[in-house]
C-alpha cells in the first residue's frame, strides 16, 4: 500500500507539472507569405495572381490572389470585402474558396483556391463544345446557382444569391472535368454583415436579360444568361440580340433539343423560363440520351493547364498585413519567430521531476510501498481485461 506522504508527493509533482504547461505561452500567430508565380487574368478591378502560399513548419500549397488597384475607391474596396463575406458563406463544389481578405504590398487582397485549367471563353475560341458536354457543364452551373439561392445564412435565412454577371470569361474548366464560377463582383445576395446597402449595377451586354437592363436582378436573369451560354457553346458563337445564331459549323443532329432548352432558358419573359433547379433536371434528361464523351475524359483531351504571364512581382515573397495602409517590402529571407518565455515555470518542472525520480530511487526495496511494474506482455502496462 502506498503511503499517504508519498502519494501527496506525487499529487504536488503532478500539479507542478500541470502549472508549467499552463503557463507556457500560446503559439505565435505567423502572418502568412506569397511568393508569387505568374499573372493568371487582369480586369478592370485589379489582377489575379497565381502565387504559392507559404505557410508555418514548411507546409505550402498553391493559391490565387486578386489584388486591387492601389487607388480604388473606398466603395470599391467595401464592394470587395461583401464580395469575400458572400463567397465565405457559400460552399459548393462548382463556386471557388476564399480565405479572409489581407493587405499585400500596400493593396487589398483576396486569397482564392487556385483553379487550373481555362476559362470557357479561352475553350470557345478552339471551338464549339459537343452537345452532351455543353449539356453537363451548364447542367452543373444550374445546380450551383439552385444552391446558391436556397442556401442557408448564418441568421438562418436564405442567402438567395444571383450573380448577375454569367458568362464564358467567368466560368473555369478543369483538364479533369471540373466546373467553377468565377467572379462574385456583382452578385447580389442576402446576408446581415454586407457593408454596400445598395447593390451596383451591372452585367454583360449580350449575356443580360432583358429586366436586368432596366435595374431588376432575380434568378431568372441568370438563367438567361444561362440559356446564352448553352447557345454559344454548342453553336461557336454568342448570340446578337434575338437573332438565332449562325453556327460556326454544321451542328449535329443531337443538338436539336439542347438549342431548343436555350431558347427557353433566354425568353424574352422571364416568367416562362425554367428555374434553375427545372434547367439542371432538364440538361441532365437530355445529356442522358446523347452519346459521345462526357465532360470529364472530353476535358482531359481539350483543356489546358492555366498558363501564367509574367510581371515584376514573379518571384517576389510578400507578407500580409491585416490592418494599415503602409505598402511592405519584399522579403527574401525566412520569418524569424522569436520566443520569450518565462524560464521559472520550466525550472519548477525539472526540479519536480528530479524529485519524483529521488523518490522512485528510494522506494525501489520498499515491499508493499513500491509501485507495481507493468507486466512485460502488455503493451505500455496497460491490462485489458
Amino acid at each position: 500500500m502506498t503511503s499517504a506522504p508519498r502519494a501527496a508527493r506525487i499529487d504536488d509533482y503532478e500539479a507542478a507539472v500541470t502549472e508549467a504547461f499552463r503557463r507556457v505561452p500560446p503559439t505565435v500567430e505567423v502572418p502568412r507569405r506569397y511568393r508569387f508565380e505568374g499573372l493568371l487574368g487582369r480586369g478592370g478591378q485589379g489582377e489575379v495572381h497565381k502565387v504559392r502560399l507559404i505557410l508555418p513548419q514548411g507546409f505550402t500549397r498553391e493559391a490565387a490572389v486578386k489584388l486591387l488597384p492601389t487607388d480604388v475607391s473606398p466603395t470599391v474596396v467595401a464592394g470587395f470585402r461583401d464580395e469575400a463575406r458572400l463567397l465565405g458563406l457559400l460552399r459548393d463544389r462548382a463556386v471557388v474558396t476564399v480565405e479572409q481578405p489581407a493587405r499585400i504590398a500596400g493593396r487589398w487582397g483576396l486569397v482564392m483556391e487556385y483553379v487550373a485549367g481555362e476559362t470557357l471563353g479561352s475553350v470557345l475560341k478552339r471551338g464549339p463544345l459537343p452537345p452532351g458536354v455543353a449539356l453537363e457543364l451548364v447542367g452543373e452551373i444550374a445546380r450551383a446557382l439552385d444552391h446558391a439561392w436556397h442556401q442557408r445564412a448564418l441568421g438562418g435565412e436564405r442567402l438567395e444569391l444571383v450573380h448577375r454577371d454569367l458568362k464564358p470569361g467567368n466560368v473555369m474548366l478543369t483538364p479533369f472535368g471540373e466546373v467553377k464560377v468565377l467572379d462574385f463582383g456583382l452578385a447580389r445576395a442576402r446576408f446581415a454583415t454586407r457593408e454596400l446597402s445598395a447593390v451596383r449595377r451591372g452585367g454583360t451586354p449580350g449575356y443580360m436579360a432583358p429586366e436586368s437592363r432596366d435595374g431588376a436582378a432575380g434568378p431568372a436573369g441568370d438563367i438567361y444568361a444561362l440559356g446564352v451560354l448553352l447557345e454559344q457553346a454548342i453553336c461557336g458563337r454568342r448570340r446578337r440580340d434575338d437573332q438565332i445564331p449562325t453556327p460556326r459549323h454544321a451542328l449535329p443532329d443531337n443538338a436539336r433539343d439542347a438549342i431548343a432548352l436555350a431558347h427557353q432558358m433566354r425568353h424574352l419573359d422571364p416568367r416562362l423560363r425554367p428555374t434553375a433547379k427545372a434547367a439542371h433536371r432538364h440538361c441532365r434528361a437530355l445529356r442522358g440520351r446523347l452519346s459521345g464523351a462526357w465532360l470529364h475524359d472530353w476535358a482531359h483531351e481539350h483543356v489546358a493547364d492555366s498558363a501564367a504571364a509574367t510581371t515584376h512581382l514573379d518571384g517576389s515573397v510578400l507578407t500580409e498585413h491585416s490592418s494599415g495602409d503602409e505598402p511592405l517590402a519584399v522579403e527574401e529571407t525566412p520569418i524569424e519567430v522569436t520566443w520569450r518565455v518565462d524560464r521559472r515555470p520550466w525550472l519548477l518542472a525539472v526540479a519536480a521531476a528530479v524529485l519524483l525520480l529521488a523518490l522512485l530511487a528510494g522506494t525501489g526495496a520498499a515491499g508493499d510501498d513500491a509501485l507495481p511494474e507493468p507486466a512485460p506482455s502488455m503493451p505500455y502496462g496497460i491490462e485489458i481485461d
